[in-house]
């Protein structure tokens, strides 16, 4: 995690700017292709868009807050050095505030020791941790805040106290699925360098979901206004007491794009069937509890994909056009906003769709889905077009009334 505060700081920041560059360049550390140029240049097609709407259908299915409150209870550990040295315990302490006066959660800290053993007294703590909640009605959520290290060659998730040489550390990826295996569901939220790289294959079982500050090769802001902790703590103040999923919470969070430095991720650990976490105020007694969010104009970034169908062009676009306009889709889709910008003929048929980020985050992985980016507007050239048209009608209208 980038610091103002933490020694020795500087060759590290600069290595990471070298990355950063390496990344914004388009090449993948270990992969000699680039994003301008793959190496792979065919794709899997799907036979019609109905496979398409099915994984978007399922992917939405659980996506929104159940009508009830789903859990009987929520736990949540905070996870520190001892020896931390970029002063994260100021927003750890905000955070737990949010989770103890807002939600009702359950909090406690753990301070991993540098000294004997940090792996072991960590193992140890998750293992009780867990070992104390065995009922799969209840939900863990499991912060970090801290130093991560980059791990190119394994791709595993290190921890570590400071930026010395000899500073301690850990292999997170070892003891993570003392959680992943948990019967409970579970939350993991990981707000240092490199936090993605703690997504691994799925399990089954109960949700299992991480929310993490940036990518596998992205560092990410320390402690202060543009950190990823302080974003989040000021968008789950934000929902009040209203319910949401953290699916919801990480299309926010992708909308304050323009503060944080790099993007959240949000990887499921479990299928992609169960259902994205629940999150709420724990129901006071004799209450009853709010009904929701609508999904609104708040989450106005989209996701644009590239989706290869073996489907006649105009067949297609003009029956899913009509299929979405005329209220005959899936009633979730109806929920939310699926656009096609564009399509092409291709060797079979390109179709460029935008759909909200809360769609996109989770819906399954085929080869013949390629994410293309993130947008906050409609197609600029094809309302160009609108406009131009329109002015060229009404110059036509004004030019017959002279002309009378």
């Amino acid at each position: 995690m980038e610091g103002t505060n933490a020694p020795d700081e500087s060759s590290t920041l600069a290595e990471l700017e070298d990355m950063e560059l390496v990344e914004d360049s388009g090449y993948s550390s270990g992969d000699a292709s680039s994003r301008l140029h793959p190496e792979r240049l065919d794709f899997d097609h799907i036979n019609t868009l109905e496979t398409f709407t099915e994984d978007l259908n399922q992917a939405l299915s659980g996506s929104f807050p159940r009508p009830s409150y789903p859990y009987s209870s929520v736990n949540c550990l905070f996870l520190s050095w001892a020896d931390d040295d970029l002063n994260v315990q100021l927003e750890i302490l905000q955070l737990q505030e949010v989770f103890e006066r807002q939600f009702r959660f359950t909090t406690k800290e753990f301070k991993i020791p540098s000294k004997p053993n940090p792996t072991r007294a960590l193992q140890d703590e998750l293992y009780a941790f867990q070992n104390a909640h065995q009922d799969e009605n209840e939900l863990l959520i499991v912060y970090y805040a801290g130093h991560g290290e980059a791990d190119y060659r394994r791709g595993r998730s290190i921890w570590c106290a400071n930026l010395h040489k000899d500073s301690p550390s850990l292999n997170w990826s070892s003891l993570q699925h003392l959680l992943e295996t948990a019967i409970p569901h579970v939350l993991i939220i990981l707000d240092c360098c490199f936090a993605a790289n703690a997504a691994r294959d799925t399990t089954e079982g109960t949700t299992k979901e991480l929310l993490a500050a940036c990518g596998r090769e992205n560092p990410t802001l320390g402690v202060g206004e543009r950190s990823f902790t302080s974003a989040l703590i000021e968008e789950l103040k934000a929902f009040q007491s209203n319910p949401f999923t953290v699916a919801m919470l990480h299309s926010r969070l992708i909308c304050m794009r323009w503060r944080l430095k790099y993007t959240p991720i949000l990887a499921m650990l479990s299928e992609k069937s169960t259902p994205s976490i629940h999150l709420a105020p724990i129901p006071v007694e004799g209450t009853s509890p709010p009904t929701g969010l609508e999904l609104g104009a708040s989450i106005d970034t989209r996701v644009l994909l590239a989706v290869s169908v073996a489907q006649n062009t105009e067949f297609i676009v003009t029956d899913w056009t009509n299929w979405l306009n005329t209220h005959q889709a899936p009633a979730e889709i109806l929920k939310i906003d699926v656009r096609i910008e564009s399509a092409y003929k291709s060797h079979s048929t390109l179709i460029l769709l935008s759909v909200p980020t809360l769609a996109w985050s989770r819906m399954v992985d085929r080869d013949a889905y390629n994410f293309i980016g993130f947008v906050r507007s409609e197609n600029l050239l094809r309302k160009s077009e609108v406009q131009d048209l329109d002015a060229t009608k009404q110059e036509k209208l004004t030019g017959s009334k002279l002309a009378r």
